[in-house]
């Protein structure tokens, strides 16, 4: 009979501290989790902060308001390099900057700038 009531107490035991244990490791987890969720939840709200605060610039404007095709070879370089600041930010691997037709008129990669406007990007992102 003491040998049942042992094997009995020792399940209970081994049960409840793989409760606690369980318990443990899932608060841990959450936290990770939580913690995790508000980093990528602030990287994006400060990446698009910036990205607005860069299409309201002059700089920005000024590319937008020149013709898709127009400003040859000099006019990508002055672009890339009054836009090379955005290289730098935290996150940003690199940029393009995309008028409401659809055409890349300025980007850090110049295989963008040869690409043709995507289709019907104009209609989904223009004012309307």
């Amino acid at each position: 009979m003491a040998c049942v009531l042992v094997l009995g107490l020792s399940w209970w035991l081994s049960e409840s501290t793989n409760d606690k244990v369980r318990s443990g490791i899932r608060s841990a987890l959450e936290a990770v989790h939580q913690s995790t969720a508000r980093s990528v939840d602030d990287w994006l709200t400060s990446i698009d902060q910036e990205a607005s605060a860069w299409a309201r610039s002059p700089l920005v404007r000024g590319l937008l308001s020149r013709p898709p095709t127009g400003g040859g070879t000099g006019a990508r370089t002055e672009a890339r390099e009054l836009l090379a600041p955005l290289r730098g930010l935290t996150g940003v691997a690199g940029y393009f900057v995309v008028d409401s037709k659809g055409h890349v008129v300025a980007s850090d990669d110049a295989g963008l700038l040869s690409r043709a406007p995507a289709r019907e990007f104009g209609k989904r992102w223009s004012p309307r």
